[in-house]
């Protein structure tokens, strides 16, 4: 796994799926990051687009979960929600 400079800076929570995807919610730079197993970098699989606000973007991502059908939900800091 590679980080980019600026994904060390922000990183609040990390999980990793039955498939061994790493997600990581980068609260700084409001995404969420997926690496999949065996990958040397990361992309983007949530937010990323600003601060908050819209439906398809992040407002401090703090939290990540699965449920038992691989669903991820994401937990908001500053919207005080959850989005899946």
């Amino acid at each position: 796994m590679v980080w980019e400079d600026d994904a060390k800076q922000g990183t609040a929570f990390t999980v990793v799926d039955r498939l061994g995807t790493i997600y990581v919610a980068d609260a700084k730079n409001l995404r969420i990051m997926r690496w999949p197993k065996e990958s040397t970098q990361g992309n983007i699989n949530a937010g990323g687009n600003g601060d908050g606000g819209q439906s398809k973007q992040l407002y401090v991502p703090w939290g990540l979960s699965f449920d038992c059908q691989r669903n991820l939900y994401v937990d908001e800091f500053c919207n005080e929600g959850v989005r899946v």
